[in-house]
């Protein structure tokens, strides 16, 4: 096992969730930050659920994800 692999495996185990869990759950710190801002500020798209964005492929280019999650129309 990685080492990202093991430390992954530690956080899941002490936080009491399953290690898929974790890492859908970190992939949302790489969202740009005004998509960040807009939903802790709930200014998000209609419709836009927590389910899309832990379950759907997050693009690493920020304006991909604009566009994926319906923040340029």
């Amino acid at each position: 096992m990685g080492t990202d692999q093991k430390q992954l495996s530690e956080i899941a185990k002490s936080m009491n969730v399953d290690k898929r869990h974790v890492w859908r759950t970190l992939r949302l710190a790489f969202l740009a930050p005004d998509i960040q801002l807009s939903i802790l500020s709930g200014m998000q798209p209609r419709g836009l659920l927590l389910k899309d964005l832990l379950y759907q492929a997050v693009p690493t280019c920020w304006v991909e994800q604009r566009q994926v999650f319906g923040f340029i129309v």
